[in-house]
């Protein structure tokens, strides 16, 4: 499971979707890691159901979310009572199609499980009640479950998962290296010690976990995601780029390889290859949920910025597309200070607001993102109004605070330190600013060549 905190500055905006992606990330956490060598025998009537659903669950694990959505809801046309397809396609639906998951959790809420298995008892009851924010009786749950079956994969892996939730990451790294010592197969804990290690800033151990994870699953396109993802944050592009189209030589519509093509080529400068990218994606049926979500017109305004087309990117992501992304896009805030637009920075600096309070009860993780995109967006704002000590005080805040996590996560945190080093120049902390910079450098020594020029990051006096 990657980490579902909303995004920064290649998705949509630290903010939309968080609640729902959160408990998102817990369920595909516990899927993931499902091999046939510890399958419990899931519950139907009808045996070409049960096969409909191990090609299913043989598809979610490598994160082929399509081709998992239908084997499930084959598995569903042959036994409508199939409560582990049901579990398993309210999770793919989560992010896409909360409306039809909300369905199938109504469903589910509503079957017998005492029928079930003992591990599907588990992953329903427990999902239900994290789903239902009823988190102190999702832990007893789990304890119980972990008490009774104290090497079950799926119960050591929600235990990671509380762990990985809260940011807790020495927890974290103990509890996968236990599960993928018990359970050798899990090789996407590996994938999960990478994301902490690069969350940690510790670089080299991340890229040993990526590289493990790849050298176990060479087969599957995600291992060369992950690491190209790490490739990208690191700005070394054309070694990213070779990693991702090795995950498309695998799976040609790959989304997740589609999407970091896209950041890669647009990071490093290379314009016309990112649009070629994006066109590519938006023709992939694979990627086609992605609309949904206002993916396309931001992701082209995305584009434009990284072009310098300023202008361009405010018309794509202006009106219905950041609408549809709650009305708050980091990228469109930056566009709208960058172009004049302050009032409509100040909207969405407004929306965000209103959004974050409706986080009030979501983990510790997803507090912090949204503190961090508030201080971020009210940073730039005083920086365009000329009061570039305040400025730096909130961005040095955003910078201190805020984890690298993701490519994407990652590249927010490297922007902020942009912004950050340029303040401290505007305020004539010279020292303090070099210092920055050599940070920044020391990370992706290529981040700053390819950004656009905004004025309040240009270095001049």
């Amino acid at each position: 499971m990657k980490k579902l905190h909303a995004a920064a500055l290649a998705r949509t905006a630290i903010a939309l979707g968080a609640a729902v992606l959160a408990a998102a990330g817990l369920a595909f956490g516990l899927a993931y890691y499902l091999t046939r060598d510890d399958r419990a025998p899931w519950t139907t009537r009808s045996k070409a159901a049960g096969e409909e659903f191990e090609k299913g669950l043989e598809a979610f694990t490598r994160e082929y979310r399509a081709e998992a959505g239908d084997h499930f809801r084959r598995a569903l046309e042959l036994d409508p009572d199939f409560v582990a397809a049901k579990l398993y396609l309210s999770w793919l639906y989560v992010p896409g199609s909360p409306d039809r998951a909300e369905e199938l959790v109504a469903e589910i809420r509503a079957a017998d499980l005492e029928g079930l298995s003992a591990r599907e008892r588990f992953l329903a009851s427990y999902w239900l009640a994290f789903h239902d924010g009823r988190h102190a009786e999702a832990e007893a749950v789990l304890d119980a479950f972990l008490a009774l079956y104290p090497t079950d994969p799926f119960g050591l892996q929600a235990r990671c998962e509380r762990a990985w939730d809260v940011e807790d990451w020495p927890a974290a790294q103990e509890c996968y290296e236990r599960l993928v010592e018990l359970h050798p197969n899990r090789v996407r804990a590996y994938e999960h010690l990478g994301f902490i290690a690069m969350a940690q800033g510790r670089f080299t151990a991340a890229e040993e976990s990526f590289l493990t994870y790849r050298y176990i699953a060479p087969d599957q396109a995600q291992p060369h995601v992950a690491l190209a993802e790490l490739l990208s944050l690191l700005g070394r592009y054309r070694e990213a780029e070779a990693s991702l189209e090795r995950a498309l030589a695998i799976k040609d519509d790959f989304c997740p390889a589609l999407r970091q093509l896209v950041r890669v080529y647009a990071f490093a400068g290379r314009h016309d290859d990112a649009s070629a990218a994006l066109e590519r994606m938006a023709g992939a049926e694979a990627c086609a949920d992605l609309e949904r979500g206002a993916f396309y017109c931001r992701a082209r305004a995305q584009v434009a910025f990284f072009r310098g087309d300023l202008e361009g990117a405010w018309q794509q992501v202006e009106g219905d597309c950041l609408e549809r992304l709650h009305g708050f896009d980091v990228i469109a805030h930056h566009v709208a200070v960058a172009t004049g637009r302050l009032a409509a920075a100040v909207e969405m600096t407004r929306r965000l607001d209103e959004i974050a309070a409706q986080m009030r009860q979501a983990g510790p993780g997803t507090r912090a993102w949204f503190a961090a995109a508030r201080a971020h967006v009210e940073g730039v704002q005083r920086m365009a109004g000329g009061d570039y000590g305040a400025a730096a005080e909130l961005l040095r805040q955003v910078d201190e605070g805020l984890p690298y996590w993701t490519a994407e996560l990652s590249a927010f945190k490297l922007l902020n330190r942009l912004f950050l080093a340029r303040s401290l120049e505007l305020t004539g902390e010279v020292a303090e600013a070099r210092a920055v910079r050599k940070k920044l450098e020391a990370v992706n020594p290529r981040f700053a060549q390819h950004l656009p020029e905004l004025d309040f990051l240009k270095r001049g006096g």
